[in-house]
């Protein structure tokens, strides 16, 4: 909700703080850059070192106004015979579920993602790119952009000692990193993020 309330005409940065049914409480958002800015808090909770810690609803963006506005019901998902389905979520909020699937999923199969030492590889103020490194070799590059525009990046690569090809990515947003000779190209979209493997 902070994300969707930027101050635009019409939409004022005040109504977030907002708390009783008396006042305008906010509208959820009806554009993708709340949503695409939450993925990449996700992005970066979820590939750091520690506990991440969701609050229900995170996961695909509730939104909400300060308390007790911020306590709406937990919506996420619908559980049938078949298994569980997203309940009742709009596309945008069924996208960022997916993406927080994907990055648990991976910190899940990726000791390096749950308890490797980590090594920046040079942020810039839109790209903090990473390496998680599992005490028994197993390591991963994570790199988070919040960028409005693509993003390519040079990463040196030499101390992981993989081989030249194209890394192995396990968030599935549309990046790649390709290596050679121990440096790694990365080529991201807009306000997204990746956890690449070796090739």
């Amino acid at each position: 909700t902070r994300a969707d309330y930027r101050g635009q005409a019409g939409h004022p940065k005040s109504v977030v703080d907002n708390k009783w049914s008396d006042q305008p409480l906010p509208d959820q958002p009806g554009e993708d850059e709340p949503y695409l800015r939450a993925r990449t808090a996700l992005c970066w909770l979820l590939t750091i070192p520690g506990a991440p810690m969701l609050y229900a609803g995170d996961a695909y963006g509730e939104f909400g106004a300060s308390d007790p506005d911020n306590r709406h019901p937990f919506r996420g998902l619908a559980v049938s015979g078949s298994g569980v389905k997203p309940g009742a979520l709009n596309a945008r909020e069924q996208g960022l579920l997916a993406t927080a699937r994907k990055l648990g999923a991976a910190r899940q199969q990726l000791a390096a993602l749950r308890q490797g030492t980590y090594q920046s590889l040079g942020a810039t103020e839109d790209t903090l790119p990473f390496v998680r490194a599992a005490p028994g070799g197993d390591a991963a590059v994570v790199v988070v952009h919040r960028g409005s525009k693509a993003a390519i990046l040079t990463l040196k690569l030499s101390q992981l000692g993989w081989k030249a090809g194209a890394a192995k990515e396990h968030v599935g947003l549309g990046a790649t990193l390709s290596v050679n000779a121990g440096v790694g190209t990365a080529t991201l979209p807009p306000r997204s993020c990746a956890v690449f493997t070796a090739p």
